[in-house]
């Protein structure tokens, strides 16, 4: 096996039925992940971050499930 990274990202998403040109409601990266896959398949050096959100988009109504 080829050792690889894996990435991983956590987004906010859409709300059902909406489209990204419905305005200015945009799905938004909230969390970064990754870890190092080794050629003997071991997964290595995890590492994960949240992305620092402005307060308006965490608290706007459309945020709610």
């Amino acid at each position: 096996m080829t050792p690889c990274i894996v990435f991983d990202l956590e987004t906010t998403g859409l709300p059902p039925g909406r489209r990204a040109r419905d305005g200015d409601w945009h799905g938004r990266i909230v969390e970064v992940g990754a870890v190092v896959v080794t050629g003997d398949g071991w997964v290595v050096s995890p590492i994960s971050f949240y992305v620092q959100q402005p307060e308006r988009h965490l608290t706007c109504w459309r945020a709610r499930p």
